[in-house]
């Protein structure tokens, strides 16, 4: 998603629940950025999205609604797939909520997003992001490094600047006990080229 897109959605969030706006994100607000950005994707405008956090918000009692596991879940809706010859032409598969008397839920946009995360079952919120992906190495796990992406705990930056230093990517693989495919993925993560 765009620095600016990032920014302003940032600022009405924070605006909205009565903080001042920084620069910094939390970890938290990254998690959400993640889910507004495959909403964008998907083509949903921003009002909307804002419309739907806002809802949530009051519905979940949490100011990162986005980020929360009863939205992965929806436990408390009746769901049934839409069937093929009365869905949108537009390739995302859909769901819908059956005692919403028909609303749709963008199967493709809710579930391709938390599929990259990771929840805790004693909390409802994600303690691991994979950001590409559960299968490829790159996590980010606000107890490891800060919330650094990283590779079996070790910064993907860190892997990085080796290889820019001129570095042999069997030397930083060897020295980090990586293989040269994972240390190739933290140079593609960071796009840094080989």
């Amino acid at each position: 998603m765009p620095e600016g897109r990032v920014r302003y959605w940032l600022k009405l969030r924070r605006k909205a629940a009565g903080q001042e706006y920084g620069p910094l994100l939390t970890y938290l607000e990254l998690m959400e950025v993640s889910v507004v950005a495959g909403f964008k994707e998907a083509g949903l405008p921003l009002r909307k999205i804002r419309a739907a956090h806002d809802y949530l918000s009051q519905l979940l009692r949490t100011p990162y609604p986005f980020a929360a596991q009863q939205l992965k879940t929806e436990g408390t809706h009746i769901i049934a797939e839409m069937p093929e010859s009365k869905r949108l032409e537009t390739g995302l598969g859909q769901l819908l909520i059956a005692d919403k008397r028909g609303q749709i839920a963008w199967e493709a946009v809710i579930l391709g997003r938390y599929a990259q995360f990771v929840y805790e079952t004693e909390i409802a919120f994600p303690v691991r992001w994979y950001p590409r992906g559960q299968n490829v190495p790159v996590v980010i796990d606000p107890r490891i490094h800060f919330g650094q992406p990283t590779i079996d705990d070790i910064p993907t930056w860190a892997i990085a600047d080796r290889v820019r230093a001129g570095e042999d990517l069997q030397f930083v693989a060897d020295d980090y006990e990586l293989s040269v495919e994972k240390v190739r993925i933290a140079l593609e993560f960071e796009e840094v080229a080989a």
